[in-house]
């Protein structure tokens, strides 16, 4: 398999209760995407395609891995049930770089505000 870079930025980044699903990934560094999106969710965090309008789009803050091992990417894929939950989507980051990001259409009509810089910073260890 070819390295993958991997954009998480919820229960997948360092310290929440997924992280352990990257194994040996190495951890590269914090980024933030390029295009505007909105985040949804209840305490488990989802990032939606912004519909027309929604005043709450923003860049999404997170942490970028390299995936040297399809196991990895395997496990990934379970967990976000993609492609039938969530789809994994080649995403352009800051710097240039391009990963994989883990998004659901569902709709954003919970959508979180971004804070003042206009990022969405899922706050760690938030539940609920």
């Amino acid at each position: 398999m070819q390295d993958q870079l991997v954009f998480v930025y919820g229960t997948l980044r360092r310290g929440e209760s997924n992280n352990r699903c990257f194994g040996d990934s190495e951890y590269m560094f914090e980024a933030v995407t390029e295009g505007q999106y909105v985040i949804s969710g209840n305490g488990i965090p989802f990032v939606c395609l912004p519909s027309e309008g929604n005043s709450h789009a923003g860049r999404i803050v997170g942490d970028v891995y390299r995936v040297t091992k399809q196991a990895v990417m395997d496990r990934l894929d379970a967990l976000e049930g993609h492609p039938n939950c969530y789809e994994r989507k080649l995403i352009p980051l800051n710097g240039g770089l391009t990963a994989w990001m883990y998004h659901h259409d569902a709709g954003n009509s919970r959508s979180l505000p971004p804070n003042e810089d206009g990022d969405h910073i899922f706050p760690k260890n938030r539940r609920g």
